[in-house]
């Protein structure tokens, strides 16, 4: 998972986006969580009225927000969690958008997802028999890992995957499902790649947002100032979220239409 940037010239655009708040749009029967504001800004952009959104925060920061919506929302709510995640195998395609099969928390116990919109292909389980299998783009369903720590490493992805054969990592899923399963929820998370199993994330990148999901433009800029050299690995991985991000909007777009009203 890696915050959404493109720098240098679009980090001004990026941070205004970041910074916008969250606006409660006419309540429906579908509520859409994101972690960053980044990403709950392209959710408003692309689904208009279609759901209420909401951003949680990042990380266990999430539970705080999520324990609050709980007491909001009652049993049955429709609710869908939506943002970016890394990938942990080949299959994970960068730029791509998956619906996760289930999740694993850090310890290893495993929620399952708890429905499945149609037309969506479950593959086997992540392993190196099966890292090479090819998806379709936003028609597999994948296993997510839920992390304690941004996972920036190549080599910590690849360990990651053989032990919890998961294809896909984030920080918010495990608190997600927990809480959605407490309150009843009819659930589903889709997660955009904006990091591969190839990409080595850049030391920082995790601090160009606070906990609640802002950004933090200052951080922001004198990484910029004092990594120059990164500029072109930065824009082209804030390229990368955009695309991911979008692409799991179209994910739930075509969720909404099987969802009840």
């Amino acid at each position: 998972m890696i915050i959404g940037v493109g720098l240098p010239r679009s980090c001004c655009t990026l941070t205004a986006a970041l910074t916008r708040s969250d606006t409660v749009i006419d309540m429906s029967t579908t509520l859409m969580l994101c972690a960053m504001n980044f990403e709950s800004d392209i959710a408003s952009k692309r689904l208009g009225n279609r759901c209420v959104i909401r951003t949680i925060g990042v990380g266990e920061h999430c539970a705080h927000a999520l324990k609050e919506l709980v007491n909001e929302f009652g049993a049955g709510t429709n609710v869908i969690l939506c943002g970016l995640a890394g990938g942990l195998s080949a299959r994970a395609k960068l730029g791509q958008a998956y619906i996760a099969s289930h999740v694993t928390a850090p310890n290893g116990s495993v929620i399952p997802a708890p429905w499945m919109p149609s037309g969506v292909n479950t593959p086997p389980l992540a392993s190196k028999e099966f890292s090479s299998v090819d998806t379709p783009m936003n028609s597999a369903a994948l296993p997510l890992f839920c992390a304690d720590v941004l996972l920036a490493d190549t080599h910590v992805k690849a360990q990651t995957a053989r032990q919890f054969s998961c294809d896909m990592v984030d920080m918010e899923s495990a608190h997600f499902a927990r809480a959605a399963a407490q309150a009843g929820w009819r659930w589903l998370i889709v997660r955009g790649v904006s990091d591969d199993v190839q990409t080595q994330l850049p030391p920082g990148v995790f601090n160009f947002v606070n906990a609640a999901g802002a950004p933090r433009p200052l951080a922001i800029a004198l990484h910029v100032a004092t990594h120059p050299w990164q500029i072109p690995l930065l824009r082209h991985l804030g390229q990368k979220c955009t695309l991911a991000m979008n692409n799991a909007c179209d994910i739930v777009e075509r969720a909404l239409m099987e969802l009840p009203s």
